[in-house]
């Protein structure tokens, strides 16, 4: 399933999922809800056992303007995000490449309201090609914030 014109979107978020379904849709109703950012969701199924495919499905059905779902069989994290890539790569042009943010979410992950505009924002004003921003982690009854945006810029490299 294609979107009509994959080249107007500026985020591509990338969910590799893994027999999360207890997370998932947290997950990916805190990513569809963004607002004030163009953005397109590459779900990346990775060979689940339990209800994460049908959740997926369910979700580039209903979100078909703005996600993409593909189904594999169990290979990892790492080609599943690679997957992704190849497909965001091959849509876009070399100037709509150049354009476009990458932005990696774990399925048990969620964003607040606001996260991909305001990463997008500071990638802009900063001039960074990588940034990375607050988030908590959350180990049992455990919470650790973790502060702070940081960047770096690959140009010079």
């Amino acid at each position: 399933m294609q979107p009509s014109s994959l080249a107007t979107f500026e985020v591509a978020v990338v969910v590799p999922v893994y027999n999360a379904a207890l997370y998932l849709r947290r997950c990916l109703d805190s990513i569809v809800r963004q607002q004030d950012v163009r953005m397109r969701l590459f779900i990346i199924n990775d060979g689940s056992s339990d209800e994460s495919r049908d959740i997926v499905d369910e979700y580039a059905t209903v979100y078909s303007d703005k996600v993409l779902a593909f189904h594999t069989a169990n290979r990892g994290t790492g080609p599943s995000r690679n997957l992704a890539l190849s497909h965001i790569l091959n849509s876009l042009t070399e100037e709509a490449a150049e354009n476009t943010y990458v932005f990696f979410v774990d399925a048990d992950d969620w964003l607040e309201q606001g996260a991909l505009s305001t990463l997008v924002a500071e990638a802009n004003t900063s001039g960074n090609d990588i940034v990375f921003c607050d988030h908590t982690v959350h180990r049992g009854n455990v919470s650790t914030l973790m502060q702070g945006f940081w960047g770096d810029s690959l140009k010079d490299r």
